[in-house]
């Protein structure tokens, strides 16, 4: 299993944790990191390129705000690991 340094972590990203909270984010970024890992294992050599997994070529309207309509339907839902 790959070990990833949860105080180092905290540390630059700015968060006070207690020893619970640490054990317990640091067990789900562990296994993140695994799964991650074990992507790298699959045969990708007849998958082609690509620089963009949606389509969209321009999501934004002229004035530089997001057209939210364009976007992709599909809507992923992750654990939350920070109780705020």
């Amino acid at each position: 299993m790959t070990y990833i340094p949860i105080d180092k972590v905290t540390k630059l990203s700015n968060l006070v944790l207690s020893d619970e909270e640490k054990r317990v984010i640091g067990d789900k970024l562990n296994l993140t990191v695994e799964y991650v890992n074990n992507l790298q294992e699959l045969d990708t050599d007849n998958i082609p390129a690509t620089s963009s997994v949606s389509g969209n070529l321009n999501i934004f309207f002229e004035d530089g705000q997001e057209n939210h309509r364009n976007l992709p339907s599909r809507v992923y839902k992750v654990d939350r690991i920070l109780g705020l």
